[in-house]
């Protein structure tokens, strides 16, 4: 597998990175570390999502193209495949971050057209679904394998350590996280 998409080509590690920001500050609550440290790459992220971002056709929008890290799906027709659009997990940090960027510039009390652009931006993300299985789908079809015992989870980011995903905020969406663990 020399360049192997599954391993080599992630887009949204840089998304996933600026994550442990956002929990710094969370933690601490040290608003200068986030105006001074946090906040700009955070910020620098969510714009590159925004540029990232392209319309999937129904209006919402998607990332292509999108992989989960180091799992492939097979194809109704028996290919395997590493690329698709719209990967729950891509879908699942880009959320958790424009929420972050939203948040941080409340607490800012700054950037407000920016903040603007991320909520408009997010409420046209590809929201994460529920599968033939009851599973939370890892692809943006519906290629999940019962029988795929693969150790990532990546799909579960929205649950963990995101925040897209609650029991009493979206309990649909936290059994089909529960499904996909079963699975």
């Amino acid at each position: 597998g020399q360049g192997d998409p599954v391993w080599a080509c992630w887009p949204m590690g840089g998304v996933w990175l600026a994550q442990h920001l956002w929990a710094h500050y969370a933690f601490g609550g040290d608003q200068r570390y986030l105006r001074d440290h946090a906040y700009p790459v955070m910020k620098g992220a969510a714009l590159f999502c925004l540029d990232w971002l392209i319309e999937g056709g129904n209006g919402m929008l998607v990332t292509a193209p999108s992989t989960s890290p180091e799992n492939k799906f097979t194809t109704p027709d028996g290919q395997h495949a590493a690329v698709s659009m719209a990967s729950t997990a891509d879908m699942a940090l880009i959320w958790d971050l424009f929420t972050n960027c939203i948040e941080a510039a409340d607490v800012l009390g700054d950037d407000t057209a920016f903040r603007d652009e991320l909520l408009a931006a997010r409420s046209r993300l590809t929201p994460p679904r529920i599968g033939q299985h009851g599973q939370l789908q890892e692809w943006f079809a519906d290629w999940d394998d019962p029988a795929d015992h693969h150790r990532h989870v990546s799909h579960l980011i929205g649950l963990h350590p995101g925040r897209q995903i609650t029991r009493h905020g979206t309990p649909d969406l936290f059994a089909a996280a529960q499904r996909s663990l079963e699975l």
